[in-house]
């Protein structure tokens, strides 16, 4: 006679049977993880074999999302460029405009200048020589006659404010 297995091992158990085993299996492991910490070191080196596996799943989103920052702040540096290249233009027109402005003070400095070193303590004497005609050793002699009467009129003003 021939020997032959029973018929549950011949076929296996069936498969509501083998989702109950392996659902308990799975929550006694569960609970024992949670209590007892048993599984630590079993789960660290899993990590550590899986991880290549899990670089290599993550490369093609990896990959676009870095592309997709390249294109993006490829954008940005563009928009940034063109701005600065605006503001650059308008320094620059700041700057000319400015230089147009030092180089036109100091010539009108150099203007006053001449004109005060000219005039300026002989004002009252050209304006008496344009009216009335006298001659530069007379300007200045009335020039200087002005000022010391002007400076005497204060004195006398000031000297009696002061005591």
């Amino acid at each position: 006679m021939e020997h032959t297995p029973p018929p549950f091992f011949k076929t296996g158990p069936s498969p509501l049977t083998r989702l109950l085993i392996f659902s308990a299996l799975s929550l006694a492991l569960l609970i024992a993880d949670g209590r007892y910490k048993h599984l630590d070191a079993i789960r660290q080196v899993a990590a550590v074999a899986i991880y290549p596996l899990q670089r290599l799943a993550a490369a093609p989103a990896s990959l676009l999302r870095g592309i997709g920052d390249f294109f993006s702040s490829r954008a940005a540096l563009q928009e940034e460029n063109a701005r600065l290249a605006q503001e650059n233009l308008a320094g620059a027109s700041r700057t000319q405009k400015a230089k147009a402005l030092e180089a036109e003070n100091a010539h009108l400095r150099k203007l006053l200048d001449a004109r005060e070193r000219s005039s300026g303590r002989h004002t009252i004497g050209v304006l008496l020589e344009e009216q009335l005609g006298f001659d530069k050793p007379r300007r200045e002699q009335l020039a200087w006659l002005t000022e010391s009467a002007l400076t005497l009129l204060v004195a006398m003003i000031a000297l009696p404010l002061l005591m």
